[in-house]
């Protein structure tokens, strides 16, 4: 194991949110993945002004309206009805519940597409319009 200088032996890293100090970045790193991990999760949101610009962009790469735009306004409406329940309960999102809730809200709105096609076929077919 190499020699420490005198000086970095007493050098110390401050933690910012508690003011403890270690001796080495990586000490600093650990503390506060494990001490203050509540504090470094960013809160997740969806918010029209997100979410449409970057599904516009999504549907002009596939060259296609992948969302209708009600089903975007309603995807982030019952978000936000859902954000309001979590805290209610104390239950604590983060990105991960984001993202699992855009997959599963636009699987959800895919099917719904294709289950209205297959209603609308059916009925054609049997007034024979």
């Amino acid at each position: 194991m190499p020699k420490l200088k005198e000086d970095s032996l007493k050098k110390r890293f401050t933690c910012q949110y508690c003011g403890e100090s270690v001796r080495t970045r990586q000490g600093l790193s650990g503390h506060i993945q494990f001490k203050h991990q509540k504090k470094m999760v960013k809160e997740p949101d969806l918010t029209a002004l997100e979410i449409i610009p970057k599904l516009i962009q999504v549907q002009e790469l596939f060259e296609s309206s992948i969302v209708p735009p009600d089903d975007k306004l309603d995807m982030i409406e019952y978000w936000s009805e859902f954000k309001a329940l979590s805290l209610a309960f104390n239950i604590e999102l983060n990105q991960q519940d984001l993202k699992h809730y855009v997959i599963a809200s636009l699987v959800q709105i895919y099917q719904n597409q294709r289950l209205k096609e297959k209603i609308i076929n059916a009925l054609s077919g049997m007034t024979g319009v």
